[in-house]
């Protein structure tokens, strides 16, 4: 007895067609899912690039501060708005400017839209942005303390800033460490560059 007297070749050649079909269908979506994780790996870099450029001029205002701290030169510091959202960072002596900087914003956007996508594509990536994302939420809590600080009353100031300072330059330091390891997931290479917009 055969098995094709057993089963209709039409049963047979159903159950092909559905195999072949679905093995289609499994190579479409595995295409796609390696062509959206390369696209976001490309948003998140650029994220990553505009997030240094942040972190460099926050962590070179909070060790000016720092620095103040232990040589009590008379230096003061200033916080000028220019526009909506442009902020600058001024050192002070007396009346005269010093030196100015801006204090760009931290980015978030393409972080927090990506997670869910990343969580279910790929688990390894998704470690890593998420610890990016925590830290960058950490170092625009520093950039607003720092904004804050600088233009609260004198004697607030005073006691919060030098204490302050320590603390934000090691979330920095941490937020520059989770930077790091997500553009590495990203692009393979070291975070070398900038973006500034």
């Amino acid at each position: 007895m055969q098995w094709t007297s057993i089963i209709p070749i039409t049963v047979v050649a159903a159950f092909f067609l559905f195999v072949t079909k679905e093995m289609l269908e499994w190579f479409k979506r595995a295409s796609a899912d390696k062509r959206k994780i390369a696209a976001i790996k490309i948003l998140l870099a650029r994220e990553c690039e505009l997030n240094k450029w942040t972190l460099l001029k926050l962590r070179q205002a909070v060790t000016d501060i720092k620095d103040t701290f232990e040589e009590k030169d008379g230096i003061e510091y200033a916080i000028e708005r220019i526009g909506s959202d442009k902020i600058i960072f001024k050192e002070m002596l007396g009346e005269e400017r010093r030196a100015s900087w801006p204090l760009p914003p931290t980015y978030t956007d393409a972080m927090g839209k990506q997670l869910l996508d990343t969580a279910i594509l790929d688990k390894r990536l998704f470690a890593n942005l998420e610890g990016a994302y925590d830290a960058v939420l950490e170092m625009r809590h520093v950039r607003d303390s720092v904004i804050e600080y600088v233009e609260s009353r004198e004697n607030v100031r005073e006691m919060h800033l030098e204490a302050f300072s320590e603390y934000a330059l090691d979330e920095l330091n941490d937020t520059e460490e989770s930077l790091k390891t997500l553009y590495n997931a990203c692009t393979g290479k070291p975070l070398d560059s900038i973006r500034l917009r």
